[in-house]
């Protein structure tokens, strides 16, 4: 019986490993299939859209530096470059604003097909990190723009740049998430000079240009006296995780490039910050935002906004974060007048403001922390010069305090004094009387 058993249980095991045996042989054979469509389809894609990806260079080749000629396979350093892709069939080129930092505006722009055509920077906007480029001629083959507000996190993406200008290079990564201002944060590992690469979907539609300012720029010595020989390269992005600028942004954006050479946006001018849950219950609020700062002869101090008002509320819309309203005062066509609800002492206000235009700093994100740094060191003082004035006040405040205690004390001493002699002449009448 028992022997019938054993061998039920070992026929069973032995069907079980059979099954598992020619499960995992069709999974994998799934598997393989898989991966040669992907290949496939990531080298049709590559043929499809290469021809509309470009090199911009900024500074003509660098000789080999004797002594470093395994650097870039024995080619001359390509000098400051980043990627770009062809806009439209009138030679415009998107690219990073960081292109723009080292020239005078002139530039190479090289072809997937190896010519070498003479650009002309005719717009930059740092916030956004995009630079139109105009070739002087020829027209490549522009690229196939889809929409940016379809994508979601999970999304495929696929990265089409040139590495140091040397060859186009492709990279396969996915969308991690969609951040609240509205960039995507991708999971390419990409190479240095792929700044200003377009971003396709799986249809090789593009969705979004590679922002590279959020990393420090790279380095590389290669020798020489008095460090001549040094060169700088433009901001290259995390090898790990990237961020995306939408691509219909930046649509936008080379609208008003074209157009005017710059972007203007609306601005208050105020410095803010996030209200976490304990803030907002202590201020009795369910959404906002509070003012830290508000800038002398600015739109916000002439529509009587004060620090320590929490904004609420913009043209009829909640202010859930800052940058949530940064992007709202952003997207308001400057000259226009809107209303801002703010709650101030537990009062409801609502204060009507001229948004107006200031020219944008020439900074790119990496310089935020600077700037960031310069509104926490003003904050930081104000408090400081507070809390002086807090000290100087008690100070004084003790100082009446003893002057009152030393007062208090003299007139009680005189007072014990005249009771004293009270006391004595009620004595000296009643011996008297007696």
């Amino acid at each position: 019986m028992k022997e019938q058993r054993a061998w039920k249980a070992a026929r069973g095991l032995l069907s079980a490993t059979v099954l598992v045996i020619f499960v995992s042989a069709g999974l994998a054979g799934a598997a393989e299939r898989f991966l040669t469509s992907l290949e496939r389809e990531l080298s049709d894609l590559f043929e499809q859209t290469k021809e509309s990806v470009v090199t911009v260079r900024t500074a003509p080749p660098l000789p080999v530096v004797e002594g470093h000629e395994l650097l870039f396979f024995g080619h001359p350093w390509p000098g400051a470059v980043a990627s770009g892709v062809v806009l439209n069939a009138e030679g415009y080129i998107l690219t990073t604003s960081g292109i723009s930092k080292v020239t005078g505006g002139d530039v190479k722009v090289v072809l997937s097909d190896g010519r070498e055509l003479d650009g002309e920077v005719i717009g930059s906007d740092p916030l956004s990190d995009i630079a139109v480029v105009k070739l002087e001629s020829g027209s490549p083959r522009p690229a196939v723009f889809g929409n940016s507000d379809r994508i979601r996190a999970g999304s495929w993406i696929i990265v089409l740049g040139n590495s140091f200008g040397v060859s186009p290079s492709i990279t396969f990564g996915m969308v991690n998430a969609v951040r609240n201002d509205g960039l995507f944060q991708v999971s390419a590992s990409v190479s240095p000079g792929s700044g200003g690469s377009p971003v396709f979907n799986s249809a090789g539609e593009v969705i979004g240009i590679l922002n590279a300012s959020l990393s420090d720029p790279l380095t590389l010595s290669l020798g020489g006296e008095s460090g001549k020989d040094e060169l700088r390269v433009l901001n290259m992005p995390s090898r790990v995780s990237s961020l995306v600028t939408p691509i219909n942004n930046v649509l936008e954006v080379a609208d008003e490039l074209i157009a005017h050479g710059r972007v203007e946006r609306g601005w208050l001018g105020i410095a803010m910050q996030d209200l976490d849950e304990e803030l907002k219950e202590g201020l009795g609020v369910e959404n906002g935002i509070i003012v830290k700062r508000v800038v002398e002869s600015s739109p916000a101090e002439e529509a009587g906004l004060e620090v320590g008002d929490v904004i609420v509320g913009y043209d009829g819309q909640a202010v859930e974060s800052t940058s949530d309203f940064r992007r709202m005062v952003m997207g308001t066509s400057p000259g226009k007048r809107v209303t801002i609800e703010v709650k101030r002492d537990g009062e409801t206000k609502r204060l009507r403001v001229n948004v107006t235009s200031r020219a944008e700093k020439a900074v790119s994100l990496q310089e935020w922390p600077d700037v960031l740094s310069l509104y926490d060191k003003e904050w930081r003082e104000q408090l400081r010069a507070g809390a002086e004035k807090l000290k100087e006040a008690e100070g004084k405040l003790h100082e009446a305090e003893r002057k009152l205690d030393v007062d208090l004390r003299v007139e009680i001493r005189r007072l014990e004094q005249k009771l004293q002699e009270l006391a004595k002449e009620l004595k000296r009448l009643e011996q008297e009387k007696k």
